[in-house]
């Protein structure tokens, strides 16, 4: 079985960002949920937001930004954001 991840109600959702700010506002209008969230994990719920993905998929996504020397950090990184983004709610785990 493998898991993948999809954005819960990617259209509900408002994003508000600011320059040289390192956090991102995510209302949920569904929910009536705000979330402050780290704006690298908004990149990765905006990313998720166009299909089902997978764990590797996402973190090659994410990589491509950064030398593979990063790619250690870049693991854990992205693999505790998508725990948070679960645990809050903006994302759903797909087992298939």
């Amino acid at each position: 079985m493998q898991t993948l991840w999809q954005v819960r109600a990617f259209d509900k959702l408002i994003f508000k960002t600011w320059s040289g700010d390192e956090s991102c506002i995510v209302y949920d209008t569904e929910a009536g949920d705000l979330h402050s969230i780290e704006a690298a994990a908004s990149h990765i719920l905006q990313f998720i937001s166009s299909g089902v993905y997978t764990n590797e998929a996402i973190i090659t996504n994410f990589a491509s930004d950064f030398s593979p020397q990063d790619r250690e950090v870049i693991v854990d990184y992205v693999q505790n954001a998508l725990l948070q983004l679960e645990d809050s709610g903006l994302l759903i785990r797909v087992l298939r």
